[in-house]
């Protein structure tokens, strides 16, 4: 019915319109205490207190409900064997697993020239 009346300038299109209207249209809203808002000037007030509330900052301090909400999860004694700096051997041990035509690191060096220049590099 659309296809065939819709571009016309009829009772149907206007009444789809008025449908339309009607769905979009907020005549009932509720406030933050329960209370029922009937006029449109009420309305907009309830909405807009509701944004200017979710969109205004807080004094206090952030660090402590940040610190509150976060939970270690490694140890103490974790921690400290991933922040300790590597033995030689381990590095030594972590070069060589590398495969030497593996792609070049950040530095632009591949795995290869590591492997080959070991002795010089090293330590």
């Amino acid at each position: 019915m659309w296809l065939s009346l819709g571009d016309k300038n009829s009772g149907y299109f206007h009444a789809a319109t008025r449908g339309r209207r009607a769905r979009n249209n907020i005549s009932v809203f509720e406030d933050d205490e329960g209370k029922t808002v009937y006029e449109e000037a009420k309305i907009a007030e309830v909405i807009t207190n509701y944004f200017e509330k979710m969109f205004t900052s807080q004094t206090g301090s952030r660090a402590e409900a940040v610190n509150q909400g976060i939970k270690p999860s490694i140890s103490t004694e974790t921690n400290r064997r991933l922040t300790q700096i590597p033995s030689p051997q381990e590095v030594n041990a972590t070069i060589f697993s590398i495969h030497p035509d593996k792609a070049s690191g950040p530095d632009g060096f591949s795995a290869s020239f590591f492997h080959s220049n070991w002795e010089t590099i090293g330590e």
